[in-house]
Protein backbone atom coordinates (compact mmCIF):
# COMPACT_ATOMS: atom_id res chain seq x y z
CA UNK A 1 0.00 0.00 0.00
CA UNK A 2 1.14 3.53 -0.65
CA UNK A 3 1.48 5.94 2.24
CA UNK A 4 2.16 9.67 2.41
CA UNK A 5 3.22 11.48 5.57
CA UNK A 6 3.08 15.27 5.83
CA UNK A 7 5.02 16.88 8.70
CA UNK A 8 5.09 20.53 9.74
CA UNK A 9 8.32 22.08 11.04
CA UNK A 10 9.28 25.66 11.95
CA UNK A 11 11.59 26.22 10.10
CA UNK A 12 12.72 23.15 8.14
CA UNK A 13 16.29 22.07 8.93
CA UNK A 14 18.56 19.36 7.54
CA UNK A 15 17.77 17.26 10.64
CA UNK A 16 14.07 17.41 9.75
CA UNK A 17 14.76 15.89 6.32
CA UNK A 18 16.60 13.07 8.08
CA UNK A 19 13.79 12.66 10.64
CA UNK A 20 11.05 12.06 8.06
CA UNK A 21 13.28 9.64 6.16
CA UNK A 22 13.98 7.67 9.37
CA UNK A 23 10.26 7.49 10.22
CA UNK A 24 9.44 6.19 6.74
CA UNK A 25 12.32 3.69 6.79
CA UNK A 26 11.01 2.25 10.08
CA UNK A 27 7.63 1.32 8.57
CA UNK A 28 8.26 0.80 4.87
CA UNK A 29 8.32 -2.52 3.08
CA UNK A 30 10.89 -1.14 0.61
CA UNK A 31 13.42 1.50 1.68
CA UNK A 32 14.02 2.33 -2.00
CA UNK A 33 10.42 3.59 -2.20
CA UNK A 34 11.03 6.43 0.29
CA UNK A 35 10.82 9.86 -1.38
CA UNK A 36 11.10 13.08 0.65
CA UNK A 37 10.12 16.48 -0.76
CA UNK A 38 8.95 19.89 0.35
CA UNK A 39 5.20 20.26 0.57
CA UNK A 40 3.04 22.76 -1.30
CA UNK A 41 2.66 24.80 1.88
CA UNK A 42 5.62 26.45 3.63
CA UNK A 43 7.43 24.47 6.36
CA UNK A 44 5.85 21.12 5.40
CA UNK A 45 7.87 18.09 4.38
CA UNK A 46 6.17 15.24 2.52
CA UNK A 47 7.46 11.67 2.44
CA UNK A 48 5.97 9.03 0.13
CA UNK A 49 6.67 5.34 0.71
CA UNK A 50 5.17 1.88 0.47
CA UNK A 51 4.02 -0.25 3.37
CA UNK A 52 3.12 -3.93 3.76
CA UNK A 53 -0.50 -4.74 2.91
CA UNK A 54 -2.57 -4.12 6.06
CA UNK A 55 -5.56 -2.10 7.15
CA UNK A 56 -5.19 1.65 7.11
CA UNK A 57 -5.73 1.75 10.90
CA UNK A 58 -2.84 -0.68 11.44
CA UNK A 59 -0.63 1.31 9.07
CA UNK A 60 -1.50 4.60 10.79
CA UNK A 61 -0.71 3.03 14.18
CA UNK A 62 2.68 1.83 12.89
CA UNK A 63 3.47 5.31 11.57
CA UNK A 64 2.36 6.89 14.87
CA UNK A 65 4.66 4.54 16.82
CA UNK A 66 7.60 5.44 14.56
CA UNK A 67 6.79 9.14 15.07
CA UNK A 68 6.81 8.71 18.86
CA UNK A 69 10.40 7.48 18.73
CA UNK A 70 11.76 9.52 15.82
CA UNK A 71 9.32 12.42 15.36
CA UNK A 72 11.88 15.07 16.16
CA UNK A 73 10.48 18.54 16.48
CA UNK A 74 7.55 18.06 14.11
CA UNK A 75 4.63 20.29 15.08
CA UNK A 76 1.87 18.55 13.15
CA UNK A 77 1.39 15.48 10.98
CA UNK A 78 -1.09 14.17 8.45
CA UNK A 79 -1.17 10.64 7.05
CA UNK A 80 -2.68 9.72 3.68
CA UNK A 81 -2.98 6.48 1.76
CA UNK A 82 -3.16 7.49 -1.91
CA UNK A 83 -4.43 4.95 -4.40
CA UNK A 84 -2.48 3.84 -7.43
CA UNK A 85 -4.06 4.38 -10.84
CA UNK A 86 -4.98 0.69 -10.97
CA UNK A 87 -6.65 0.87 -7.54
CA UNK A 88 -8.52 4.02 -8.56
CA UNK A 89 -9.74 2.37 -11.78
CA UNK A 90 -10.89 -0.71 -9.84
CA UNK A 91 -12.79 1.44 -7.34
CA UNK A 92 -14.44 3.35 -10.18
CA UNK A 93 -15.54 0.11 -11.91
CA UNK A 94 -16.89 -1.22 -8.61
CA UNK A 95 -18.81 2.02 -8.00
CA UNK A 96 -20.28 1.97 -11.53
CA UNK A 97 -21.38 -1.66 -11.03
CA UNK A 98 -23.14 -0.75 -7.76
CA UNK A 99 -24.90 2.19 -9.44
CA UNK A 100 -26.11 -0.06 -12.25
CA UNK A 101 -27.41 -2.60 -9.73
CA UNK A 102 -29.30 0.13 -7.83
CA UNK A 103 -30.85 1.42 -11.07
CA UNK A 104 -31.90 -2.11 -12.03
CA UNK A 105 -33.47 -2.68 -8.61
CA UNK A 106 -35.40 0.61 -8.83
CA UNK A 107 -36.63 -0.27 -12.32
CA UNK A 108 -37.91 -3.66 -11.10
CA UNK A 109 -39.67 -2.07 -8.11
CA UNK A 110 -41.17 0.87 -10.00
Amino acid sequence: MNARLHMLFRPITEDDWVTVRIVANRVTSDTKSVRVSEGDKPNWLVVDFTMPKQTQNEAADAIDRALEFHGGKGLDTAIQFPRTEAEEARAKRKNEKRKAERRANRARQG
